[in-house]
This record gives C-alpha cells, sequence and structure tokens, in this order.
C-alpha cells in the first residue's frame, strides 16, 4: 500500500535556521521520510497520515547553553512554546559513556521487566514503586519513583531492581539521571542569565534585601528570597519518575461489551489530554518503545500545542528534553521582557504500545507550600 503525505515545518523552526533554511528542509524531508512517516502510519494509521505537520523541538547544544550562545533564540523559544532539546552530551563530558547506549540499556530493561506477565513481580518487589490507570481509561503507568533534594539525589532501589530486571539495568538508569542532571544545571544557568539580562534592560527592578544587583524572582510568606531560578531549585524537592506506559491491544466488540466497565481504546490514542505540568520545569528523556520494530526508536507519542494546534513533537536523536511548567509562568517574578510560558502538551499512545520513559520534575516545595497558589486549571502528571 502507498501512502501519500504531505509535511510542512513549522514556521519557529524555520526562524531558528533562516541561513540554513532549504537545506534544513531537505535534511528534515529525507529523516522524515525514511525514519518518520512509517511510524506515524504504524502508530495512527493510514488514515492519520494524509498530512503531517510535526513540530521539530528547537535544539541546543550542552555547550551552547552552558557559554550562552543564541541567548535570543532561547529567549524566543521559552517565550513560545516553553520546550528546548539539548544535545551534543557525548560531545562533552564521554566519561559518562555513549548517551544512546544507556538509554537503550535502561529502557529496554525495563520494557523486558515491568512490562506483561512480569509487572505484578516487579511492583512486590521494587519499593517506591506504583501503578495507576490514567483518565483514557486503558492505559497504565507503573511507576518507580525517587527525588533530589536540596541537590541530593536519593538514590534508586538498586538492589531489588537488579534482583528483577538485572545487573545492567540499575547502573544504566542511575547513568541517565546523571544526564539529566548535568543538562539541567546547564539549563539553570543559561534561564538564569536571560533572566538578569533582561532585568537589566529595564529600569525598574526589585531587588532582594541587601543584594542591591540582583532582582528578586521569588520571596516566600516566610521571608526567604530568592534571586535566581538555580537558588529555588537547590532549596526545594525535585520529583523524578522512570514510567512504563501501557495500553492494550482492542479486544474484540463481543467480548468488549461483556466486560463491565472497561473502555475501548479504538479511535481513542489519548492517554494524557492537553495540560501543562505544575512545576516550575520538567527535564526528560524522550519515550523509548518498548515494540522490537520500531524502526529506529522515534518516539511520536509526545504532542505540543503549537499556536492552537496539538502536533506531534520531533525531538533530536540522543537528546534530553527540557519543558516549562505552570510554575516558570505563574510563580516568578519576572521581567517583562521575558514573559515565559508552560508547555501545552498531551501524550497519545497507540493501542496495544508499550513505552519506557524518565524525567525529573522541578516543583518547588517551598513554592507550593509557602507562596504559590496553583489554580484549578493545572493538574500535574
Amino acid at each position: 500500500m502507498r501512502y501519500d503525505y504531505t509535511i510542512s515545518l513549522s514556521k519557529e523552526f524555520v526562524d531558528y535556521w533562516p541561513a540554513t533554511k532549504n537545506i534544513m528542509h531537505r535534511v528534515v524531508h529525507v529523516f522524515f521520510h525514511i525514519v518518520l512517516f512509517p511510524e506515524v502510519v504504524k502508530a495512527f494509521g493510514p488514515s492519520a497520515t494524509t498530512t503531517v505537520n510535526p513540530f521539530i523541538v528547537p535544539s541546543f547544544s550542552l555547550l551552547e547553553l552552558r557559554s550562552n550562545r543564541r541567548s535570543d533564540e532561547l529567549a524566543s523559544v521559552l517565550s513560545t512554546t516553553g520546550i528546548i532539546a539539548v544535545n551534543g552530551l557525548d560531545d562533552s563530558f564521554s566519561n559518562f559513556g555513549v548517551f544512546a547506549g544507556n538509554r537503550e540499556k535502561a529502557f529496554r530493561g525495563l520494557c523486558s521487566c515491568m512490562a506483561g506477565r512480569r509487572n505484578d513481580e516487579f511492583l512486590n518487589t521494587v519499593d517506591n514503586t506504583d501503578r495507576s490507570l490514567l483518565s483514557d481509561g486503558v492505559t497504565t503507568r507503573t511507576s518507580i519513583a525517587t527525588a533530589t533534594i536540596r541537590g541530593t539525589p536519593l538514590p534508586l532501589p538498586n538492589e531489588q531492581i537488579e534482583r528483577v530486571c538485572g545487573n545492567q539495568v540499575p547502573e544504566a538508569m542511575e547513568t541517565l539521571r546523571d544526564y539529566v542532571s548535568i543538562v539541567t544545571d546547564a539549563f539553570l544557568g543559561s534561564i538564569d542569565h536571560l533572566i538578569h539580562h533582561s532585568f537589566s534592560l529595564q529600569r525598574e527592578n526589585s531587588h532582594c534585601s541587601g543584594k542591591k544587583k540582583r532582582s528578586c524572582l521569588l520571596r516566600t510568606l516566610e521571608g526567604d528570597e530568592f534571586s535566581s531560578v538555580k537558588a529555588i531549585v537547590d532549596a526545594s524537592q525535585n520529583l523524578e519518575h522512570f514510567h512504563l506506559y501501557s495500553k492494550p491491544p482492542t479486544l474484540p466488540s463481543d467480548e468488549l461489551s461483556s466486560i463491565e466497565g472497561v473502555a475501548t481504546v479504538k479511535d481513542n490514542i489519548v492517554a494524557i489530554p492537553t495540560h501543562v505540568d505544575a512545576g516550575l520545569f520538567l527535564s526528560f528523556i524522550p519515550a523509548y518503545s518498548c515494540d522490537e520494530d520500531s524502526m529506529n526508536n522515534v518516539d511520536l507519542s509526545f504532542h505540543v500545542n503549537v499556536g492552537g494546534e496539538t502536533k506531534p513533537a520531533v525531538f533530536p536523536p540522543d537528546s534530553v528534553i527540557v519543558m516549562l511548567g505552570a510554575g516558570a509562568e505563574h510563580w516568578l517574578k519576572l521581567p517583562s521582557l521575558l514573559p515565559l510560558r508552560a508547555t501545552k502538551h498531551a501524550v497519545k499512545i497507540n493501542e496495544g504500545n508499550i513505552r519506557a520513559w524518565y524525567g525529573m520534575s522541578k516543583w518547588c516545595l517551598i513554592c507550593s507550600l509557602s507562596y504559590c497558589v496553583l489554580t484549578p486549571r493545572y493538574k500535574r502528571y
């Protein structure tokens, strides 16, 4: 069967590479045709692929974040869609090993020991785990939770994970945590640079007590003051999760009708509706398909709202994603020149699909308890 399709690059993507617009269009077109399009057909079916309009997530290298290069472009992204991809990881710290190899080892291992019949064994053996049913009524999410508190990462239950998953999996999981932590630190330095540079261009600042040259981003009811996002994060509780999302295949209609309270999977691929996360920001590794036949393991489950239209996000290979939450948009006293925007996004999972994922949420405990109030329209996932 032959599928006809059209592909158009988002305006944001074209704006970021104006000098190489035509070249990049050809490169992405070829990449989409060879790598992504077969995944779209597989994930959403022929009827959904007449027109494909993906959102190419803007990418910045780790070195660019650390050296504050392309600051104007970064400010533009964070003030519109609020999501970036960070690549060039192994170029900067080769001692951590190959990122792609550790992602494969960790996620493939979790696919083997958390999915299917082994799910109950995993939950009964490993501490800090949980299984929940998502709002679509069919997708389950099995989680391993940990945290980084005031800059100190809490360990995973590695001995228990090793007992179920083998000795290579927990080591690879810890390595992924290291990668995300280093990317997060680079992002914190970059966003603080943007904020204070924007403040310097304005005539009026709200200074912290005793810090005439630094503007206050947040004051708590207890009188604590923070002049940088990094200071807020360092004083906060940052939640971490490894998730395994699983959506069962469609049951025959006669079997489905006999099971009371079970939702129909067919024509319902939205596992998590459009929302914004309630933290300051989230750093995560794109989802990994547990399907052995998934070509190049491209993740097309994550969708971003761009200009009122929800589009499948295309992440650069071997990247860590940083996405702003409601906290960045609403909790901080920001300069008017830098109106940060939380990323509106949804997760769509096809029937019969299983995906592994890892992320670290900068939740900001001091904000949620002492100062900031989230309105009911924001729901944290």
